[in-house]
């Protein structure tokens, strides 16, 4: 069984994450958790109903109302869980993925503060740096498209991580008879380079799981390089790795043109290298 946790609001980006989320994992066998944090922690005890109690029955009154528009959405292979707690988003999150044995994490984002809010979002930037599995963030403008093939562009340095059997995992559970994943790994030099063999060898392991191809881009600037990519191949969701020195840093550490934060429109999946 593959677990998929989504935290929402209820809010309209919220709900096109477990849309997204429904539509990618359509006709497999997968359990969604959909998570609610109400609260502060925090109740006035002199008050005869406690603030926390207000937002507690706020809170399960929306639940339900989300779990029955996701009742008429899902398939029916798909198990779906809601659940609220009194607490902020990132306080219990190990506790919740602990509990639940979650694989993977997708996150609505609204897209309004800089390119980290637009990427991932002030929450999920937050989630990013606290877990080490794999997160998916979904602008509120992404397009839900019916086509056969759904493709997974993995910006990498060609250094091997700690993530690799996440990715055969992922794949596995979004690959169906209607849909087949196709992975392609890109990196960005300033001149032409060729793949080592030892990471090479590395790398093809990655796509034990699907149809698998190599992308060199050759430019001075990660960002532009990037953008260019973006702009050329369209895939339907890129792929970076989290760690010190990694790809994502890169591009998150450095200030960002207008014209890259317009790609903030692609839904983002950020894997984690436990040992960096």
């Amino acid at each position: 069984m593959y677990n998929i946790l989504i935290p929402t609001d209820f809010s309209e980006n919220a709900r096109k994450a477990v849309n997204y989320a429904i539509w990618l994992f359509q006709g497999t066998d997968v359990s969604l958790f959909i998570y609610n944090a109400y609260g502060t922690n925090r109740s006035d005890g002199s008050m005869l109903i406690s603030i926390d109690d207000i937002l507690k029955k706020e809170a399960d009154e929306k639940m339900a109302k989300e779990m029955a528009r996701i009742e008429d959405l899902k398939s029916t292979e798909m198990k779906v869980n809601g659940f609220v707690r009194n607490c902020t988003l990132t306080s219990y999150i190990h506790e919740v993925i602990n509990d639940w044995d979650i694989d993977l994490i997708i996150m609505g984002t609204k897209g309004e503060t800089g390119i980290k809010g637009k990427l991932m979002g002030s929450n999920a930037s937050s989630v990013i740096r606290k877990v080490d599995i794999p997160i998916i963030t979904v602008p509120g403008t992404t397009v839900l498209d019916d086509g056969g093939e759904f493709n997974i562009a993995f910006g990498t340095d060609l250094k091997p991580f700690k993530g690799r059997d996440q990715i055969a995992k992922m794949i596995d559970a979004m690959n169906t008879d209607t849909r087949k994943v196709h992975l392609e790994l890109f990196y960005i030099s300033p001149e032409k380079t060729e793949i080592r063999e030892e990471s090479r060898n590395y790398m093809d392991q990655l796509c034990s799981s699907g149809n698998c191809q190599y992308m060199n881009i050759v430019d001075d600037s990660i960002e532009k390089g990037l953008e260019h990519y973006i702009d050329t191949k369209k895939p339907d969701l890129l792929m970076l790795v989290q760690r010190r020195d990694s790809f994502i840093n890169r591009i998150l550490g450095n200030s960002i043109s207008h014209s890259m934060l317009m790609k903030a429109e692609l839904p983002m999946i950020v894997l984690h290298d436990v040992n960096s």
